[in-house]
């Protein structure tokens, strides 16, 4: 039998159903100013209060803002900030990428910090929560097909590694970067 996970959001757990299973990804499509980061700073908050562990990966510039909504928590050991974004490691961070260039250091950072939270023998099932804010960032700076790997990878340690992750992504930036180069955006995802 499959594990659930409720975000502890009433509507947002009546919209999966009967929870999301243990080792799934969901992609939060969103509009600006549409409130994602509160509500992902819920799922966090409620998450922590069950005695989860998160991990965070910021590579949006509204980072501080967001980071406002949970800063009592994260400082926590069950609590991981891959930091992207930051000019000196604003969050004294381990997981700290001071020059985003590839984004195959992202994911190997996001893998470190899934591997730090399995490496404790006496948790059966660590109950991890992977939050990354935003893909929009990376659709920006990346080859779309760059990201879909990174996206692929990231499933599959979802699976791997029995995490919940919820990826962020403003809505209609695919489309726009897309348009940039082709007028057929179904070309962008082969």
């Amino acid at each position: 039998m499959t594990r659930s996970w409720f975000s502890g959001i009433r509507e947002l757990d009546q919209m999966f159903g009967n929870g999301v299973p243990i080792g799934s990804a969901i992609l939060f499509l969103y509009e600006t100013g549409s409130g994602q980061e509160y509500i992902i700073s819920e799922i966090i908050r409620n998450h922590y209060n069950h005695g989860g562990k998160t991990i965070l990966i910021l590579t949006s510039n509204s980072s501080p803002h967001f980071i406002n909504h949970i800063k009592d928590i994260i400082s926590s050991e069950n609590f991981k900030i891959i930091d992207c974004v930051s000019p000196e490691n604003i969050y004294n961070t381990k997981h700290y990428i001071p020059n985003a260039s590839q984004i195959f250091d992202i994911f190997l950072e996001m893998k470190k910090a899934r591997d730090d939270f399995l490496q404790n023998p006496e948790e059966e099932e660590p109950n991890i929560l992977v939050c990354f804010n935003s893909l929009s960032s990376l659709f920006i700076n990346f080859e779309t097909n760059e990201v879909l790997q990174f996206l692929d990878k990231n499933i599959r340690e979802a699976m791997r590694c029995k995490t919940i992750e919820f990826y962020l992504l403003s809505e209609g930036i695919l489309e726009k970067k897309c348009g940039e180069k082709d007028t057929n955006p179904r070309k962008c995802s082969s």
